[in-house]
């Protein structure tokens, strides 16, 4: 039924075509119940929580004859632009074809977990319009290049209670961080395949787990075949004003000294759109970074 592949749809194109099915039927209709089932499958592929996805289904109840009041407090216009886009395009789609469509989706994510494939985070471009802005600084142009996020938005370690666990930090941190690398690798591939240089494109891989003390994160190219080493800084907030990340003692000396050295910043982790930022050593030769730890050693085995 579809005339793209599945793959290529965001998280929230996906799921919205599979709640506005649902939201497209009766209160007492017997395919209604399946609905329980099929989030617990995407809770389980995104690994999301499963009410989640109900509250995405609640949305698109207001706007169906299927004698439930849904979440009408808000116009479809306030939760987000993804939902007016999918009902939009979906509203006058027949039962019966929206049902072929739901019946792939479901078998293609029944067959991923079951083969226990990860989910991870690429990138698709948006609509020329919206993808470049420039921000002025220190003589500079900064270019904010924005795009779609098609993939897993690890959620789980949400940081909701007022008391603070310092697992859920750390978990949520790395799961960013992660996040991030993915991201910039995905970049990085296709930047290099439009250069016409997969040979390059396939050699891009995320080191920081295997090379720990290398003081970057992902090793790429030029266009020219020069080696790139990133370092990649992430954050989950969609809108910044003012840039600010951590570098530790290795990272910025690898920064300062190594030529090949670059740091990209990303926002809006584990959203639907991030933004990317390349901040070259040109760029942040003026920084004077901020020291914040200090190492103290005590030989307390000394004799006197």
């Amino acid at each position: 039924m579809f005339v793209y592949d599945i793959k290529t749809l965001t998280r929230f194109q996906l799921t919205d075509i599979v709640c506005i099915y649902f939201a497209k039927m009766k209160k007492h209709d017997g395919n209604y119940r399946d609905y329980p089932a099929t989030f617990k499958l995407f809770s389980e592929y995104y690994g999301m929580k499963y009410k989640g996805f109900t509250n995405q289904k609640d949305v698109f109840d207001a706007y169906f004859d299927n004698g439930r009041k849904g979440w009408y407090q808000r116009p479809l216009r306030q939760q987000g632009p993804h939902f007016v886009e999918s009902y939009n395009k979906y509203k006058d789609i027949s039962f019966a074809e929206m049902k072929k469509d739901v019946d792939d989706i479901i078998q293609f994510i029944e067959s991923e977990v079951k083969q226990g494939n990860t989910y991870i985070p690429v990138i698709a471009d948006v609509d020329e319009k919206n993808k470049h802005r420039f921000h002025s600084y220190d003589n500079y142009l900064l270019e904010e290049m924005k795009y779609k996020i098609i993939g897993k938005h690890n959620r789980e370690h949400s940081l909701n209670n007022r008391i603070t666990d310092y697992k859920k930090v750390y978990d949520l941190k790395v799961s960013i961080g992660e996040a991030g690398e993915h991201i910039v690798e995905s970049f990085e591939k296709d930047r290099l395949t439009n250069y016409e240089r997969k040979d390059l494109a396939d050699k891009v891989k995320i080191i920081s787990n295997e090379q720990q003390h290398a003081g970057y994160d992902v090793e790429s190219f030029t266009s020219k075949g020069k080696p790139l080493h990133i370092e990649v800084k992430s954050t989950s907030k969609k809108s910044i004003k003012i840039m600010d990340f951590y570098l530790t003692d290795n990272e910025y000396q690898k920064f300062e000294t190594d030529p090949n050295h670059v740091i990209y910043y990303l926002s809006g982790i584990h959203s639907a759109y991030v933004s990317l930022f390349i901040l070259t050593k040109t760029m942040l030769a003026n920084i004077e970074p901020t020291p914040i730890l200090y190492k103290v050693e005590l030989d307390i085995e000394k004799k006197n």
